[in-house]
């Protein structure tokens, strides 16, 4: 039996890079694996990925795209197995901070980038997902009482410096292999920024959801209340 494995990122932006790997699929069979195909978009056309197992790939439209491999022993036998990445448009990611602003901080950054891309996208949108989580457990939440979500958020300017601080110390916290390297060293001096950036916030945010943000709409992050100015 031959078992394809896909490695993938769920969630991508339009025309961010990104690798589709099924280097960890595995047969327990008598029967070599010969022919290693992946189909990234499910259009039909398979490429030939044999020699690395891999494929880098970018998406120009937005939607569910269906990712499909396909392995061939040395018996014909065929194996496939499939998955759905969500490829999202500038706008519906709603990235808080983007590279431009923490290439300033780090000249050389993006010779870290990870093998498979071309920016850091990955790392903001984890930043984002922080942060929304961070809003939810100081229990600033829009008027229906649920929490916001990153469609919710139309000023990320009010965000820009503490998202920016969050994803450089992700990225370095996952540089690092070592809690003294400098790398370590940097992922604890962005934190503290991170921190420091977050305790200066008085976030504009569309509490009523009428999506318009009206001159009262403004919340206290260390409180965690709604101001009226």
């Amino acid at each position: 039996m031959t078992f394809v494995k896909i490695q993938n990122e769920d969630v991508v932006q339009v025309n961010d890079k990104t690798r589709i790997d099924i280097s960890k699929s595995f047969t327990n069979g008598v029967d070599t694996l010969d022919l290693f195909e992946i189909d990234p978009d499910n259009s039909g056309t398979f490429y030939d990925v044999t020699s690395n197992k891999y494929l880098d790939w970018q998406y120009a439209l937005n939607g569910d795209t269906v990712v499909v491999a396909r392995i061939t022993d040395s018996a014909t036998n065929v194996f496939t197995e499939q998955v759905v990445i969500k490829v999202l448009s500038v706008s519906e990611d709603n990235l808080f901070s983007n590279d431009k602003d923490i290439i300033s901080y780090e000249n050389d950054l993006l010779n870290w980038v990870q093998a498979g891309r071309d920016s850091f996208l990955d790392k903001h949108r984890a930043a984002q997902k922080e942060i929304l989580n961070e809003l939810d457990s100081k229990r600033i939440w829009k008027r229906d009482g649920t929490r916001y979500v990153a469609a919710d958020i139309l000023d990320i300017q009010e965000f820009k410096d503490w998202s920016k601080f969050v994803t450089l110390r992700i990225i370095f916290e996952n540089i690092s292999n070592d809690v003294n390297d400098v790398f370590s060293e940097k992922a604890s001096r962005y934190s503290s920024l991170a921190t420091k950036a977050m305790s200066r916030a008085s976030l504009r945010l569309d509490y009523n959801q009428d999506g318009v943000i009206e001159s009262n709409e403004k919340t206290d992050i260390q409180s965690g209340t709604l101001r009226r100015c």
